[in-house]
């Protein structure tokens, strides 16, 4: 077979399932974002989604026009057959991390008229100055776990057959419980470490998600270790970050999720950086500093799902 059949033959391939095959290990791969801001969007979605059916009118206009003025922020659309909002009316998430802690994003969730969307995206993206005009659709939902699971199929094949799945298992089996809910979402990366989710408010984010890996995500039990290589990252720091967050995770286990943290690093190059983790728990009573060192140790073959053979980075990490 030459190099181009073969790479016909890995194009008409499941990327996810490459992926698998490659043991890619997806961690440093969740995108950092310091803000995000997801809409209520009914389905069907198309691959660029300012091309579906039901995108309100002006909502990328806006979009578009604070993107310019430098504001930084992922747009997603969203969706439940089980949470709908009321006929009239759109839910909208708000979620941003703090400055001062790699922790937690806060999350606001709003249901509006439909007539509102607008004034109301603008005014999350005017960094809030004019929301005190949307306190009354203010949702009292902060302490619900909230997965928002990819399976936007015509962005990616992977994301509708392996997402899709898990998001119904979630939904049907775990939302009863009202600690948490499920969701549909729009492409957020890495479809190929397919069924993916976010699990805000949190950020963090997850890789090829089993059925028997569920209760684990959901009621954190077991140990992290034995999901440590379902995980991508938390989705508020950098590559380099997400690698040393999970070593320390991997060390804390579970309860490392209510730490206060602040994550930072010093490339060395671009493949090297020196990365250091201030880190206290909830009792004050587990409080340091680590420091490693997190380097590119190589790459795996992607692709798939249409797209070429690609490199995929690897992470390797030592102790300062």
């Amino acid at each position: 077979m030459t190099s181009s059949d073969a790479n016909t033959a890995l194009k008409d391939q499941y990327c996810a399932v490459i992926s698998r095959q490659n043991e890619e290990d997806p961690i440093g791969s969740a995108s950092p974002q310091g803000q995000y801001l997801l809409v209520e969007l009914q389905l069907p979605w198309a691959d660029n989604l300012r091309d579906s059916k039901h995108i309100p009118a002006g909502l990328y206009e806006v979009l578009n026009e604070y993107s310019k003025k430098g504001s930084m922020f992922r747009f997603l659309a969203f969706f439940s057959e089980s949470h709908r909002s009321p006929d009239g009316f759109v839910r909208v998430f708000h979620m941003y991390k703090s400055a001062s802690s790699s922790t937690f994003f806060e999350k606001h969730e709003y249901i509006v008229p439909h007539q509102d969307l607008i004034a109301l995206t603008e005014a999350i993206l005017q960094n809030g100055s004019q929301l005190s005009q949307f306190e009354g659709y203010v949702q009292p939902t902060s302490q619900i776990r909230d997965f928002f699971v990819c399976t936007h199929g015509s962005h990616d094949l992977c994301c509708g057959k392996f997402g899709y799945p898990i998001y119904k298992e979630l939904d049907e089996k775990y939302t009863s419980e009202g600690q948490v809910r499920a969701w549909r979402v729009s492409h957020f990366g890495g479809h190929r470490h397919a069924p993916t989710l976010i699990d805000f408010p949190e950020g963090r984010c997850w890789a090829q998600l089993t059925s028997a890996a569920l209760d684990n995500l959901v009621h954190r039990s077991g140990t992290f270790s034995e999901m440590s290589r379902n995980y991508r990252g938390l989705g508020g720091i950098g590559a380099f970050e997400q690698v040393a967050e999970r070593e320390l995770f991997i060390q804390k286990g579970w309860d490392w999720i209510h730490y206060d943290k602040v994550a930072s690093h010093d490339l060395k190059d671009e493949s090297t950086a020196v990365v250091k983790i201030d880190y206290v728990s909830p009792d004050q009573k587990d409080r340091g500093t680590y420091e490693a060192e997190v380097y590119v140790k190589g790459t795996v073959i992607s692709g798939g799902c249409g797209s070429d053979a690609r490199e995929a980075q690897q992470y390797g990490i030592r102790p300062v």
